[in-house]
């Protein structure tokens, strides 16, 4: 067993003894100090990173990732089944062609300096059409839904380096999408239901024809009445200072046009034998005779053929045979068709009111020098004329006036037309670049700050006088 001498020596500090602190060892207090002895250096530091910061992220990182969009509808009559009002194709890259957005700002002064076409060629500008759920129209039936796709909901996205602010940025998108409505709206406007008319007053033509363009003229205008119902909807309309629907101008007009009693004037005209110009028509009704002539013969023969082929397969008396018959078919088909050139006469003196019958009439009255028609007549003809003319005149006015009402874009955001995203948000800018100066700016104060106590230390050193030491004096050499 060893002595207590040989024991251990156990050391227990004691709580009042000092811990000795080294001095190149760093706290966060001492740090804090440091930071506050470079105050100065602090603030400028930090006001100074925090503006580099927040300019180096909006315009070397936000500005190359932030970009503008807008959501749109184009609304034209024929928009959602992607067909301009004559029936071209209506292409998404409409919207974003080189040569359209060029024109977009050339036409534009606000939108002066926006480089297209580094924005088409670096494909910083891109639209995409939407096929979302809500934009498909579904119908009939549970069990056979038929869905329709609509494709004129687009979405367009810039870069936002190119526009000076987001109000520049609005207006070029807003032109953006009124490129296909632009274009939309001048082929309706240079739409034209004026064809028949202008059949109807060449010269050389017959009563005859020129009445069948008048005729046709209001079959079009009655037609394009009923297509603008179907597309639009019985919607009123304003014109003339009178409000009436789109249905009560088309009965109008046809009430109108049936007093005028046309087809009445066509008869009396073929019945009299009236020509208005021989000198051009008689070499077309002596051709036109010899074709009836050649046409009704051609038939004739035909029908004896299918006659006899039907008696030989059915008897001259059948009880019954198929509705359906090839030669039954054929043999009504020939008999209308001989009716039509010489009713129940022959090709030598056909039946009155036969087409042949006409063309005899006039061929005979410019032979007799009594083909010239009345001015009743005539006066009738400019009055239908005149009649068509207006009502043309009147559809095309109200044409352009229902497709104008209804050809508009519709923004998802409605008036702020124009989102953003990417990059950083200027808050989000602000609170990084605050982060980042305060913690770099404290760093720079903290370093400027340790220097500044240790150069102040140094020259303290250096100048604290030295203490008085004790003369040494020698002993004296004994004697």
């Amino acid at each position: 067993m060893k002595d207590l001498k040989d024991k251990d020596t156990i050391y227990v500090k004691n709580i009042d003894d000092e811990e000795e602190i080294d001095p190149n060892s760093m706290t966060f207090g001492k740090f804090c100090h440091q930071i506050w002895v470079a105050k100065i250096t602090w603030l400028v530091s930090f006001a100074a990173l925090f503006i580099v910061c927040v300019l180096g992220i909006q315009f070397g990182y936000t500005r190359s990732k932030k970009a503008y969009s807008a959501e749109g509808t184009v609304n034209f009559a024929g928009a959602s089944t992607a067909t301009y009002p004559d029936g071209t194709s209506f292409n998404p890259n409409d919207l974003v062609s080189l040569d359209s957005l060029q024109a977009v700002v050339d036409k534009n002064t606000n939108l002066k300096g926006i480089d297209v076409k580094n924005m088409v060629n670096g494909g910083d500008i891109t639209v995409t059409k939407s096929d979302n759920k809500a934009d498909i129209s579904a119908s009939g039936t549970n069990s056979g839904l038929v869905y329709t796709q609509y494709n004129n909901k687009f979405t367009v996205k810039i870069l936002s380096k190119y526009f000076k602010n987001g109000d520049q940025a609005r207006e070029f998108f807003t032109s953006i999408y009124n490129i296909p409505i632009a274009k939309a709206t001048e082929i309706n406007k240079n739409k034209t239901y004026n064809e028949n008319l202008l059949l109807s007053e060449k010269s050389g033509i017959s009563y005859g024809s020129q009445l069948a363009y008048l005729s046709a003229q209001y079959d079009k205008i009655v037609k394009t009445y009923s297509s603008l119902i179907t597309t639009y909807s019985d919607q009123n309309v304003t014109f003339q200072n009178t409000t009436s629907s789109l249905s009560q101008l088309s009965s109008t007009m046809s009430a109108d046009y049936s007093n005028l009693k046309i087809n009445n004037l066509a008869t009396s005209i073929n019945m009299n034998g009236y020509v208005k110009d021989p000198t051009h028509e008689k070499e077309g009704l002596e051709q036109e005779k010899t074709t009836l002539i050649a046409n009704a013969e051609s038939y004739q023969s035909e029908l004896a053929s299918q006659k006899k082929a039907f008696s030989d397969l059915y008897g001259t008396n059948p009880t019954s045979y198929d509705s359906n018959n090839a030669f039954a078919t054929r043999i009504s088909e020939l008999t209308t068709l001989i009716n039509n050139i010489i009713g129940g006469g022959t090709t030598d003196d056909p039946a009155v009111g036969s087409q042949l019958y006409y063309v005899n009439l006039k061929i005979k009255a410019i032979d007799a020098n009594t083909y010239q028609a009345p001015s009743t007549v005539t006066d009738k003809i400019t009055e239908i004329t005149t009649f068509l003319s207006t009502a043309t005149d009147t559809l095309t006015s109200v044409s352009q006036l229902v497709f104008s009402s209804n050809t508009n874009v519709v923004y998802e955001l409605g008036d702020t037309v124009v989102s953003v995203d990417g990059g950083l948000s200027l808050p989000l800018n602000l609170l990084v670049s605050f982060a980042v100066g305060l913690l770099l700016g404290s760093i720079i104060a903290g370093v400027k700050g340790g220097f500044d106590e240790k150069k102040a230390l140094a020259d303290a050193t250096c100048h604290q006088p030295e203490k008085n030491q004790e003369p040494i004096q020698e002993e004296s050499e004994t004697k």
